[in-house]
């Protein structure tokens, strides 16, 4: 996994794989994440932590941690 590509118009060099991690954490604080309410939580932390090993004994070295992404701006007709 070591294909990296730019990040938008940054410098930024990124790799083209990376594992979502959005659900991953402690499930008192789904209130403040939408996926974890859409998607529900992993079976508790040690799937989480195998989840994470396997990630990186694989070679993944890009965690995507956000909670949510903003929608693009509606343009004014």
């Amino acid at each position: 996994m070591d294909t990296v590509s730019p990040l938008g118009r940054s410098a930024l060099k990124v790799p083209r794989l990376g594992v979502g991690a959005m659900t991953w954490g402690d499930a008192r604080f789904a209130l403040f994440n939408p996926a974890k309410q859409a998607y529900g939580s992993a079976d508790g932390v040690e799937e989480e932590k195998r989840a994470l090993e396997t990630s990186i004994a694989a070679g993944v070295s890009l965690f995507d941690t956000a909670a949510m992404y903003s929608t693009a701006p509606r343009r004014a007709d």
